[in-house]
């Protein structure tokens, strides 16, 4: 594609020491890594999107 796309950052409030925080992570790590995600991303921004640069922070 011609365009170029700016990356957002997004977060999730928890409260200090959750254990959630790294569950979510790794479920979202999953997701952004997996076919289905990637195939949406193909789909709606015809592959111009580079999956290797979205990492959430440890």
């Amino acid at each position: 594609m011609p365009h170029t796309f700016c990356g957002e950052d997004y977060g999730i409030a928890l409260p200090k020491s959750s254990t959630l925080r790294k569950p979510i992570n790794r479920i979202l790590l999953e997701k952004i890594h997996g076919r289905e995600w990637q195939d949406v991303l193909h789909r709606y921004l015809c592959g111009s999107f580079d999956l290797n640069s979205s990492r959430l922070p440890q």
